[in-house]
């Protein structure tokens, strides 16, 4: 969880100084996942006005649908897809 709350500072600097609202990340690579309340925790502090596109692997997937299921319930916008192409399609909606 430390890990994906420094990339979520850094997503915050970053949309702060650029005003970037976009963001795809990629956890194919990912082999484990925070706990169910670290990723709730998570999921409640994203930030308003910023989408974020998630490509992840199956071995996340359950986590990562978590997740977005946390945000989506708090008005957060946020997806999980399982290539590049539909993220990208996404962010053009």
């Amino acid at each position: 969880i430390e890990d994906w709350k420094g990339s979520l500072e850094k997503i915050r600097e970053l949309h702060s100084a650029t005003g970037n609202k976009r963001v795809l990340i990629d956890v194919r690579e990912q082999t484990t996942a925070p706990d169910t309340l670290d990723i709730f925790e998570f999921g409640e502090g994203l930030p308003m006005g910023i989408r974020f596109a998630i490509v992840a692997a199956e071995i996340t997937k359950p986590e990562q649908y978590f997740l977005e299921t946390v945000g989506q319930n708090r008005a957060k916008s946020i997806r999980l897809f399982d290539n590049y192409e539909e993220a990208i399609e996404w962010f053009k909606l």
